[in-house]
């Protein structure tokens, strides 16, 4: 995966990250029926390039809502929260990435969560280790 480009991405962390599905015809469906994911919290420690954790975090909504729709084609009430904690090595790596807490329970969806998180890469950091916590919401 090639690194996130970075430039102009500084206040989407700011925005709540809904799904709308859309019809063929491209109009929208209704907002209930989509599956609601958004970043609650997010907290960076050390040496971490905030505008990429928070890129990363935004391009992977998509991803994250995948593993939520998975987990509701078997559980179509469940919603709640995950925290994921992962660390960014000097080199760009990402390592030790787990999901810490979830409401939802499945270990199929944490172990997809941790997967998405695995796939990104970062630039070289210039200090040292950066750690990070997230905490999404699943549903409405």
């Amino acid at each position: 995966m090639k690194p996130l480009n970075w430039i102009g991405i500084a206040l989407m962390s700011l925005i709540p990250l809904t799904a709308v599905a859309q019809s063929d015809d491209g109009d929208k469906e209704n907002a209930e029926e989509a599956s609601a994911v958004e970043v609650k919290n997010t907290k960076m420690a050390r040496y971490c390039n905030k505008k990429a954790v928070e890129t990363a975090i935004d391009e992977g909504i998509s991803e994250f809502r995948a593993c939520y729709d998975e987990l509701k084609a078997s559980k179509p009430e469940a919603s709640g929260e995950a925290h994921i904690h992962w660390k960014i090595f000097l080199n760009g790596d990402i390592k030790t990435p787990k999901v810490k807490e979830s409401s939802l329970g499945s270990d199929d969806f944490k172990t997809c969560l941790v997967d998405v998180v695995k796939e990104w890469d970062f630039e070289m950091t210039g200090g040292g280790l950066c750690m990070v916590d997230v905490t999404l919401t699943f549903g409405k």
